[in-house]
């Protein structure tokens, strides 16, 4: 006889089950079922008279392998219990996912019973993480063509910069060229009277002779050559020809060292010593085709300590930053001359330049995004917004450095661009090799 405090007990463990909100099955050893609560028929779809005597496989959806239906036997017929999300198929045939938990019930003497089955219906949640999925499909899809098109406009950005640089080099050296090419013309023309006269010359025989007559014959002839009455001319303009050639080829020379050295090619975080004035000379050289027709410039170079950094990417910085203000002042003067200041600076831990223009400025309200990716105050089709934000990234994330915009008193923007002298870069990867040894 149960006691009185047990069946309250009983009661309330009966109550408990059947207001459950998850899904109780209890079946016998075989898997028939033997009871279940009113949330097994709100979510199945079988009522309580009908599921008692039916085996749980009336669920299988078929959409599953029999090897995990297989597992779930073996575990629980061990004695032990199942955990799993199973695929379920209603009475009416919609599937539900369930979140399934099955323990053995064992007798005094250790013996399975029955089996007590609770689970959860998680289809809703089933559905949320597919549409997450397919989201986050959807938007990594987006994400790459994003970035595809990111390295396409950055690729555009460096090819237009690529052609900058070429008008700039083309300009310097065609002078020069020019030049040396005109002297050259004018040497040949010289070099083919005095060939005229070599000539008679070597078709005497009798130079060595000391006979006068003889002499005073090979100077009458050599009178008669052509071009003999300017023979003082040529000999003059020659030793004049010959040093200026030589001057416009240094030049060339030199155009080519500094196009060398300004656009080396370090690859990944090769960090060099850098020489921030002589890299400044040379970008204003590469790009001076653009900027002699636009604004005087004012250079104001005070010498700077060399620094760590990577020089290509600076060089970039440089480049980037120029041509902003050469097209911000190209942009507000309608042809007449505007005015470029560069000026440098140091302190103990850092290099600073300074680049002025009186073109438009920045407003104010501008300035938080002038270094974001994509932002332009250009009109359509006159720039891609990348040029600024490049530099940003190299300078701030790249070298730990700055780089801020205000007014100017030539009337439009100053950038102002900081590096430390011991470029912060090194130091991580250093600290990352350490992290690397014993």
């Amino acid at each position: 006889m149960i006691e009185p405090e047990n069946m309250q007990t009983l009661r309330n463990l009966k109550r408990a089950v059947e207001q459950s909100a998850g899904v109780v099955v209890i079946t016998d050893k075989a898997g028939n079922i033997q009871y279940v609560n009113p949330r097994f028929s709100a979510v199945t779809g079988y009522d309580a008279q009908e599921a008692v005597g039916l085996n749980p496989r009336v669920l299988k959806s078929g959409f599953q392998p029999d090897s995990l239906y297989k597992d779930l036997w073996d575990t629980i017929l061990a004695g032990m219990n199942w955990k799993g999300e199973l695929l379920n198929r209603r009475k009416d045939g919609t599937l539900y996912w369930a979140m399934l938990s099955i323990s053995p019930v064992k007798d005094e003497n250790g013996d399975i019973v029955s089996f007590i089955a609770i689970q959860d219906d998680i289809t809703q949640l089933k559905d949320m993480q597919a549409e997450l999925t397919a989201k986050n499909e959807e938007l990594q899809s987006v994400l790459s063509s994003l970035q595809d098109a990111q390295v396409f406009l950055i690729q555009q950005e460096k090819m237009a910069g690529i052609g900058m640089l070429a008008a700039g080099v083309s300009h310097e050296i065609n002078n020069p060229l020019g030049f040396v090419n005109s002297n050259f013309e004018t040497l040949k023309r010289h070099l083919s009277q005095i060939m005229a006269w070599i000539s008679v010359l070597l078709q005497e025989d009798a130079l060595e002779t000391t006979d006068p007559e003889t002499a005073l014959g090979i100077l009458r002839r050599l009178k008669a050559a052509r071009g003999w009455s300017k023979a003082a001319y040529i000999v003059n303009d020659v030793r004049e020809l010959l040093p200026d050639m030589q001057s416009g080829i240094t030049r060339i020379t030199d155009i080519v060292k500094n196009l060398r050295d300004f656009s080396q090619l370090d690859f990944g975080n090769r960090i060099t010593e850098y020489d921030f004035c002589s890299n400044i000379v040379n970008a204003v050289m590469l790009i001076s085709s653009d900027l002699s027709s636009v604004a005087a410039l004012d250079m104001q170079l005070s010498p700077l300590d060399p620094i760590n950094a990577n020089g290509a990417e600076i060089n970039q910085v440089l480049i980037n930053m120029l041509t902003n203000a050469v097209q911000a002042v190209k942009s507000s003067h309608d042809g007449s001359m505007g005015k470029i200041r560069i000026r440098t600076d140091q302190d103990k831990d850092n290099v600073m330049f300074f680049l002025e223009d009186d073109g438009p400025g920045v407003p104010a309200e501008l300035r938080a995004r002038i270094f974001e990716p994509f932002f332009t105050t250009k009109p359509v089709g006159e720039g891609a917004g990348l040029g600024l934000g490049i530099a940003h990234d190299i300078v701030v994330r790249r070298h730990k450095g700055t780089l801020s915009v205000e007014d100017s008193d030539l009337g439009g923007a100053r950038f102002v661009l900081t590096l430390p002298k011991e470029a912060a870069i090194v130091e991580e990867q250093q600290a990352a090799v350490r992290n690397l040894l014993p």
